[in-house]
């Protein structure tokens, strides 16, 4: 059962850690936003096409992962491991319905 609760608890991290990167892009951007503030124009229009560009590639990538459709298959995975030891137990439920 430890094992199942390990799986499960991988499977929510995503979300968790979801989380911290947004909060960590928040203040890098109120960050950059502070810096940027001080830079003359000709070097803020450099800097602003330099983020567009990061920002992109950092979308498409992110874009193409796709973390919970990952959790599902975890999750059913889980449920499968859970409900064949069940019935090896002989439980007609499956370990994962107690």
């Amino acid at each position: 059962m430890f094992g199942l609760e390990q799986m499960q608890n991988a499977v929510s991290a995503p979300v968790d850690t979801q989380a911290a990167i947004l909060r960590l892009r928040n203040t890098l951007d109120t960050m950059s936003r502070s810096l940027v503030s001080k830079l003359d124009e000709p070097k803020r229009a450099a800097f602003e096409s330099m983020s567009k560009t990061q920002v992109e590639i950092l979308d498409r990538t992110a874009g193409a992962v796709n973390l919970e459709a990952a959790g599902d298959l975890v999750m059913k995975t889980t449920e499968s491991i859970s409900d064949a030891i069940g019935r090896a137990n002989g439980s007609s439920k499956g370990a994962g319905a107690a």
